[in-house]
């Protein structure tokens, strides 16, 4: 399903401090967590840079998430800031049924931003909720169904997150990384489209691409800008694929609009994630196998 080890980011002083950060959904194994539940926790290595030490475990922050099994989110990820960012799925189930996408006192349908220079972190004062009463201070942006996944394009100071949609349209939102306190709009919107009877727009930002589930889509899957030097014709394109169409499909963000949309024609299977090496090349990861994108005819 959805659970278990879902991503893992190296602090930006890894070589020095050997910290890095560890996002799952845990099993209850006599703790005070319920399974399912959401777990940031950071680990050390050993002497030896390549193998941990579980007995370093630190929690970081931790939110319930027992009563649906789905809607995790999953990504943890080092913003050009320094900052630690998370992004959390709605809790589950279909339509917000607990309501947290609009809920600025629930983590869940967050992305969040900490400051994991504090033990285990602080809130960065810069936050739009920093010390409001009812109001969770962790939050950088709200309205997110499950955003899967999002990515930094340093050179720009872009975001970009792909949001998963109800059952009808898939989204990719992309704003500046300083900006605070984004509303992307779950469960008013879907999407470009109303969700909720009401939709009162007033305040969201809505998605700069979206797209419907013609031809098997159901689940879209976020990528990476592409900053490589081995294919300089899609230098600056943003790829995302679909985990149920398995679709390679990439667009150039410019000025609010999504250009140069490509459908590469490609049939990958269930994607699940991408990555990107230090040489800025990209990967796309489907079932046990890891592709490389690599220069075509």
């Amino acid at each position: 399903g959805e659970r278990g080890l879902l991503s893992v980011a190296f602090h930006p002083q890894y070589a020095t401090n050997h910290f890095f950060y560890v996002y799952y959904t845990t099993r209850a194994n006599g703790t005070s967590l319920a399974s399912g539940d959401i777990v940031i926790e950071r680990f050390t290595t050993t002497s030896n840079p390549e193998v941990a030490d579980p007995a370093t475990a630190k929690l970081i922050i931790t939110t319930p998430h027992s009563l649906q099994s789905n809607h995790n989110g999953g990504l943890v990820a080092f913003g050009p800031d320094g900052m630690l960012y998370a992004g959390l799925g709605d809790g589950g189930g279909g339509g917000d049924p607990y309501q947290t996408g609009q809920n600025q006192n629930a983590l869940l349908g967050s992305l969040l931003r900490l400051d994991v220079a504090g033990d285990p972190y602080t809130i960065p004062s810069t936050n739009p909720f920093f010390s409001q009463a009812g109001k969770r201070g962790e939050i950088w942006a709200k309205g997110l169904r499950n955003p899967w996944r999002y990515a930094f394009d340093a050179p720009t100071g872009m975001l970009y997150i792909a949001d998963v949609g109800q059952s009808a349209r898939e989204e990719v939102d992309v704003v500046p990384v300083s900006q605070a306190g984004v509303n992307y709009g779950w469960s008013i919107m879907e999407g470009l489209s109303c969700y909720s009877t009401s939709c009162n727009q007033t305040g969201l930002t809505l998605p700069i691409l979206d797209y419907t589930h013609t031809g098997g889509a159901c689940s879209i899957t976020g990528g990476y800008v592409y900053r490589g030097s081995a294919i300089p014709g899609i230098r600056g394109h943003y790829f995302y694929s679909d985990y149920c169409a398995g679709f390679l499909r990439s667009f150039r963000y410019d000025g609010g609009l999504p250009a140069d949309q490509k459908d590469w024609g490609l049939t990958m299977g269930n994607v699940s994630s991408f990555g990107v090496d230090f040489a800025g090349e990209l990967y796309v990861i489907s079932g046990n196998t890891i592709m490389k994108v690599a220069q075509g005819t």
